[in-house]
This record gives structure tokens, C-alpha cells and sequence, in this order.
């Protein structure tokens, strides 16, 4: 079971796989406990990933889903998606957080607390120190960086940008907006494209992952997985769980990824390209202040 599941409020194909757990032997029960641990990746896995990640044959796979009742893993992959897909709208996830006791609103509070913590407790092991430098030697090398992120990841993709322009001044947040697009096909192979997407995969953030890559810009993938369909198109992947108790996912550490990776580039950067920093970033200051836009305590009041 995965972590974030209580057992009622588990999947029936889990169920299933559960009730005949103790019949399974050797390889089947390690796949099993893969799909049972993290169904939300299975789902986007070939027969030949989950051989490879149970430590077994494609055709110990395809007996697994024979012995749960399925003609092979393609349709047990489908139902496991159809039910996956009910179990993950906002509004079934919201419906899962039901009031058990007097204080509801104070467990609610410490139960976001204590999934938000075991995220940034797993982010050290999640993410690669290798990928993490060379990420930073790809945002440092880049002429010009594209930031995507759609839904709850347009957060994540938002605070990269933001910060990026605050230090550097050579990052664009795309959307699906006609011009954005265009600023997107505009990107050359000197370029960097950084895209976020989160369980459930934005499409359009997909494909202009998927178009970023055929057209040789690099990418920078930030995602909750291996098997997301963004990481395929990806030069670099950093890894973030998102998963939590909430109705939509939790962007904690992704936000901390985004902060860590800043802190690395100003980190590594050179003397040239820290006064090159420092200028931009006083002269975003000056205009700043020019324009009112920090309040001031002792300022006229109106």
C-alpha cells in the first residue's frame, strides 16, 4: 500500500491484488508490492519497465495479470488507469478528506504539516546531486531559459521564473498563449527549456516538452517520476514526490528543488556573472523603487 493510502480509501484492483497476496510467489509478489506501493507510476510503465524494476521476465509479468484475472498487463494497465483517473480529480481527493473527530480542522492542519515534512525528508534521497550540477550547467550556459508548468505546477514554474529574472534576466514563463508558443519555437539549441508537470500530466505542458526536444533545445525536466511522461524528453530530470493528503498535489518540494537549484546557481557562478548579477539586479531595484511599488511606513497616506 502506498503511503499515502489508507486502506479504505484504496483502489479495488489493489484489493484484488491484495487478497491474493499470499498465493503469489518469488518475482510475482515483488511485482505486487511495485504496483501496490506506487500504482501512479505503474500506470505510465511498460511490461518490459516492470520486469526490470520487479527483477523478472516480461512473461512473469504478463502471468501476474493472468493470475489477478486479466488477459495480460495491457489490460490490467488500462483498468488500473480507469480507476486511478476516478480516484485522482480534485473532487474525489477533496471527498477523502471527511471529518472524524471535534478538532477535524486541527488534524487536517498537522496531517498537511507532517506530508509536507516526509516530502522534504525524501527530496535528499530523491534527488541526484549529479543531476542537480548539471542542471545548474544547463540554466548557467543557457542564452535564453523557457519556463512551462501548467495547473498546480504553474507554481513551481512561476517561482523559477521569478526568480531566474531576478537574477540573471534571461527567463520567459510560457503558456499556452499564441505568442508564448512563438517564444517557444524561437529557442535554439543554445537555449534551455525547464518544464514542470505533476501527476496528473498537463498535455499541453507535454508536448511542448515533446517539441522543445525534437527540436534539439535542451531540457530540464522537474517531475514526480522516472516514468512521467515529460522525463523521456529530458536532458536533465530532478525528481520531487508530490504526492500528499490534499486535493491537489502538494508543491512543497518542488518549491524547495526551485530554491535549491537558485542557490546552487548563484553558487557556481563566476566573477564576470555574479557583477553581471548584481548590476541586473540593482538596476530591477532602482526601477522598482522608481515606480512605488514597496510600501513605505512613514510615505503620505491619502
Amino acid at each position: 500500500m502506498s503511503k499515502n493510502q489508507t486502506e479504505e480509501g484504496r483502489l479495488p484492483l489493489l484489493n484484488r491484488i491484495l487478497e491474493c497476496y499470499e498465493e503469489l510467489k518469488g518475482p510475482k509478489r515483488k511485482i505486487a508490492d511495485l504496483i501496490v506501493g506506487d500504482p501512479e507510476s505503474v500506470v505510465f510503465m511498460t511490461s518490459a519497465d516492470v520486469a526490470i524494476a520487479a527483477g523478472c521476465s516480461q512473461p512473469t509479468v504478463s502471468r501476474f495479470a493472468s493470475d489477478i484475472g486479466f488477459a495480460g498487463f495491457a489490460a490490467f494497465q488500462s483498468a488500473l488507469r480507469d480507476q486511478l483517473k476516478h480516484r485522482m480529480t480534485p473532487v474525489n481527493r477533496m471527498i477523502s478528506i471527511s471529518s472524524k473527530n471535534t478538532d477535524a480542522a486541527g488534524t487536517a492542519f498537522f496531517e498537511s504539516l507532517q506530508a509536507d515534512q516526509a516530502i522534504l525528508q525524501g527530496l535528499s534521497d530523491r534527488v541526484n546531486l549529479e543531476s542537480v550540477g548539471k542542471a545548474v550547467e544547463l540554466i548557467r550556459l543557457a542564452d535564453k531559459v523557457a519556463v512551462t508548468g501548467s495547473r498546480n505546477s504553474y507554481t513551481a514554474a512561476f517561482a523559477m521564473n521569478f526568480l531566474l529574472n531576478q537574477l540573471i534576466g534571461k527567463s520567459q514563463l510560457i503558456t499556452e498563449r499564441g505568442e508564448d508558443l512563438e517564444e517557444l519555437s524561437s529557442l535554439e539549441t543554445n537555449d534551455l527549456v525547464i518544464s514542470f508537470s505533476f501527476s496528473r500530466y498537463g498535455r499541453r505542458v507535454v508536448e511542448m516538452t515533446k517539441a522543445a526536444h525534437k527540436a534539439s533545445v535542451p531540457v530540464l525536466a522537474i517531475t514526480d517520476s522516472p516514468t512521467s511522461p515529460i522525463a523521456r524528453f529530458a536532458d536533465v530530470a530532478l525528481y520531487v514526490d508530490c504526492r500528499g493528503p490534499m486535493f491537489q498535489n502538494s508543491m512543497v518540494g518542488a518549491l524547495t528543488a526551485v530554491n535549491g537549484l537558485i542557490m546552487s546557481l548563484v553558487a557556481t557562478m563566476t566573477e564576470e556573472m555574479r557583477e553581471e548579477s548584481q548590476q541586473h539586479m540593482e538596476k530591477v531595484d532602482q526601477l522598482s523603487e522608481s515606480l512605488g511599488n514597496f510600501y513605505l511606513p512613514n510615505e503620505p497616506k491619502y
